[in-house]
């Protein structure tokens, strides 16, 4: 986790209900990929947005952020602009 993040991180002292995933909007972006691998070195289930799932490339280095915990890790479709494309999400 980058140096800068590290204190920051609200849910250190924490714990939440690990069966239900935390929602991270906008996954691909540097401060989302910071946020992700901390959630998923401490067990929880991840659910990331991205803007398009056929741009894998774009996404697909998340998995590889913390291999043993990959499969807590999912992705969905959100459009900012379409409120149904949320309902997945949540």
């Amino acid at each position: 986790i980058c140096k800068y993040l590290k204190n920051f991180i609200p849910f250190q002292l924490m714990e939440f209900d690990k069966s239900k995933p935390f929602l991270v909007t906008g996954a691909n972006g540097y401060l989302a990929s910071h946020v992700i691998k901390a959630l998923l070195n401490r067990g929880y289930k991840v659910r990331g947005t991205v803007r398009s799932l056929a741009k894998k490339e774009r996404y697909e280095y998340l998995t590889n952020l913390d291999a043993e915990h990959k499969n807590n890790l999912d992705f969905v479709e959100a459009d900012l602009s379409d409120e149904k494309s949320w309902e997945k999400a949540v």
